[in-house]
């Protein structure tokens, strides 16, 4: 039995090494990401008659989270140093729905508004990846680097009084910015080429909103609202969270 484990653990590490020589590679990831602070949006129930707001619920909102997909090469500049270039993908979360009600008491001119935001954020990332050996059975890695990052927001605002709809959809545009980036992870081989590996990251980030574009409104019509610092009329300039923990598992293949 001990010649078997030997044996085993011989061939693991041969296989480690083997993989270890490629030069250049390519991976595939999913993950999940989880906001480190937020946006704050407010969904409220008041009543005219009482002149009281009777409910209100916070809710928040960060670029990064929801679900992760990253891609990209991965090249040894050095024996366990790598270089990861890579594209990255977050969002595929339900719209975060808020809701605005009032009533009059009496359900005669009652008013509830509706709004869905949808988002997706995208990035490209380099970063620097040491490698070192953890019990001869796998690899252990941590990685610092930056990235490149741009998102669509849009969103659909329904406002209905008593039997009456109305319905306004429009996107906001932000300035894409950089962020920073960092990682731990491990790999195990799976065959010469193949390694399976998991990973715990982070992106810390935040996105300026430059302007609100309303494609279509039954309400006011099209137009486009800047957000300017002590303009007349415009809202103040908003910068908005993307930063995020996530934990993500993936496949390496070797190409070189």
């Amino acid at each position: 039995m001990l010649k078997i484990k030997a044996v085993c653990l011989t061939a693991l590490s041969i296989t480690l090494l083997y993989a270890q020589q490629n030069t250049l590679n390519v991976y595939g990831s999913m993950g999940f990401g989880f906001r480190t602070g937020g946006h704050r949006f407010e969904s409220t129930e008041s009543s005219v008659l009482k002149s009281a707001l009777n409910k209100r619920e916070d809710m928040y909102f960060s670029y990064g989270q929801g679900i992760k997909f990253d891609a990209g090469i991965q090249y040894f500049m050095m024996k366990n140093v790598a270089l990861h270039a890579g594209f990255g993908y977050s969002g595929g979360l339900p719209g975060l729905e808020t809701k605005d009600r009032v009533d009059d008491g009496i359900d005669v001119a009652s008013v509830t508004t509706t709004t869905d935001y949808n988002t997706h954020l995208f990035g490209l990332k380099v970063m620097v990846v040491p490698y070192f050996d953890f019990l001869e059975l796998m690899d252990m890695y941590v990685g610092v680097g930056t990235g490149f990052f741009w998102n669509s927001f849009r969103y659909t605002r329904t406002i209905k009084i008593n039997t009456s709809t109305q319905t306004e959809k429009g996107k906001i545009r932000s300035a894409p910015t950089l962020g920073l980036l960092g990682m731990l992870g491990a790999e195990i081989p799976l065959t010469d080429l193949f390694c399976a590996f998991g990973e715990i990251g982070f992106e810390q980030m935040s996105f300026k909103w430059r302007k609100n574009i309303v494609d279509e409104s039954e309400i006011t019509g099209a137009r486009t609202e800047f957000f300017e610092k002590d303009a007349p009329n415009q809202r103040p300039p908003e910068k908005v969270p993307g930063s995020n923990w996530q934990i993500r598992a993936g496949l390496r293949f070797g190409i070189m």
